[in-house]
């Protein structure tokens, strides 16, 4: 779930967003515009989300729904919520300000991607537990994630600027 509300979060920045930097991000072979921007952020939610149908899936078959905690999974989701919401409004804030890198934008979030991936590959060649495994890469992706989210959003400061 908490990946879920990071990639509508991230479609929401892609669909909004007004002051970026293309880099080197392309989309046909053109460099993005306004009319791009928002093909590209429904590219990003249909195949984003189209993952998190193939994990709901797999959590389903393989753990099953009776072993969720469902009043324990809504408190946990309604904080993500709240903090993803107020982390989008200062997003939006700072967007005033720098310019943020759109193509960083769409594929930071296909990092949290990889964990899932490899909670369903690697404990059957190893043996391990797949809330083992899923722990270990989430944790290595969340920091990775953090830096680079830091990076793209960062406010230069009146040193950097010399």
């Amino acid at each position: 779930m908490q990946s879920v509300i990071i990639g509508l979060f991230n479609f929401l920045d892609l669909y909004t967003i007004k002051n970026y930097n293309k880099g080197d991000f392309t989309m046909n072979d053109k460099p993005i515009t306004e009319k791009h921007k928002g093909c590209m952020a429904w590219f990003f939610l249909s195949h984003y989300g189209f993952f998190h149908f193939g994990y709901l899936i797999f959590i389903l078959i393989d753990f099953g729904i009776d072993t969720i905690d469902k009043n324990f999974l809504l408190l946990g989701v309604a904080a993500f919520l709240l903090e993803s919401i107020f982390g989008f409004i200062q997003r939006k804030q700072l967007e005033r300000e720098i310019k943020v890198n759109i193509g960083s934008m769409f594929f930071l979030p296909y990092l949290r991607i990889l964990p899932m991936h490899m909670m369903i590959i690697i404990p059957q060649f190893l043996g391990w537990k797949p809330s083992l495994v899923f722990l270990l890469l989430k944790m290595a992706a969340d920091i990775f994630s953090y830096v680079l989210y830091k990076r793209i959003y960062h406010k230069p400061n009146i040193a950097d600027t010399k």
